[in-house]
């Protein structure tokens, strides 16, 4: 689901439609406001919305691991198996339903 989501974020207004080269109320003019924002950018300066964070570095580290966890151009085609997964730290979570939907062991494939 975040995968999906966030691929969505990848092709809104706010990311095609953005000119870094102008100011946020020259592009705000050319996106509606029925979108949902944008993906993480590397060429915007965020040093201003993290000035107050505790620790801005670890925000943007951690805002780059998403970005590379998410995005649709960074993510292999066959997607991530499962050791990757683990590699990248992530943990195989429960299935908390009561039936199962679909034979058979539902993995990271099917997400």
């Amino acid at each position: 689901f975040c995968k999906d989501r966030y691929t969505g974020l990848e092709t809104t207004q706010w990311t095609t439609k953005w000119d870094n080269k102008k100011s946020f109320e020259e592009n705000v003019k050319k996106v509606s406001f029925g979108d949902t924002g944008r993906s993480f950018d590397e060429s915007v300066d965020l040093s201003d919305a993290l000035k107050n964070h505790y620790n801005p570095e670890l925000a943007m580290q951690k805002l780059r691991e998403a970005h590379k966890w998410l995005s649709s151009k960074q993510t292999p085609k066959s997607g991530y198996s499962d050791e990757d997964l683990a590699d990248m730290g992530f943990q195989k979570g429960y299935n908390l339903t009561a039936w199962t939907e679909i034979p058979g062991e539902l993995d990271s494939t099917m997400i």
